[in-house]
């Protein structure tokens, strides 16, 4: 409590001097901030939640290591995958962090392309493009299918003059 002239300032509310004060038998969330040992018991909760959060998570990360490929589910080291894609550029800008994930795991990943992407007689350049990206890509040129045909775009690829 401070004494300011004849009032005195209680947790935020003054009174005239010479008036008992009382704490509210339930005190507002200004006045429970300025309990004693309140700063401390909440400081010790918080660090007690993230004590038991991080033990958790390290716990949990640790049995998911200790299986193997096979155990979750996921096709071992050697395995094959064949990525099907319409265009050059589609294996970058919707499959890369699957191609990444499978080459991560030790798989050997192929890729079949339906369109040598000569929508603007650009083809040969689009097919450079597709055989640099997936050699970033971890997938050697040896892998990579383009099916250059322009009466196959007709049917799989609306509007790609193939």
């Amino acid at each position: 409590m401070e004494h300011l002239g004849t009032e005195r300032i209680c947790s935020g509310f003054s009174f005239p001097a010479g008036a008992r004060v009382h704490p509210p038998a339930f005190p507002s969330a200004q006045a429970r901030c300025h309990l004693p040992g309140m700063e401390v018991v909440g400081l010790l909760c918080a660090v007690a939640v993230a004590v038991l959060t991080w033990g958790f998570l390290r716990v949990r990360n640790s049995a998911e290591r200790m299986r193997s490929p096979e155990q979750a589910g996921l096709p071992g080291a050697g395995s094959r995958a064949l990525l099907v894609i319409a265009h050059p550029d589609d294996e970058a800008m919707f499959f890369a962090p699957t191609v990444l994930g499978l080459a991560r795991l030790g798989q050997r990943v192929f890729l079949l392309c339906f369109s040598a992407g000569n929508y603007y007689s650009q083809g040969e350049i689009r097919k450079k493009e597709l055989l640099q990206s997936c050699d970033v890509l971890g997938i050697p040129p040896s892998r990579v299918t383009i099916i250059d045909k322009s009466w196959f775009g007709s049917f799989c690829c609306a509007g790609d003059q193939t």
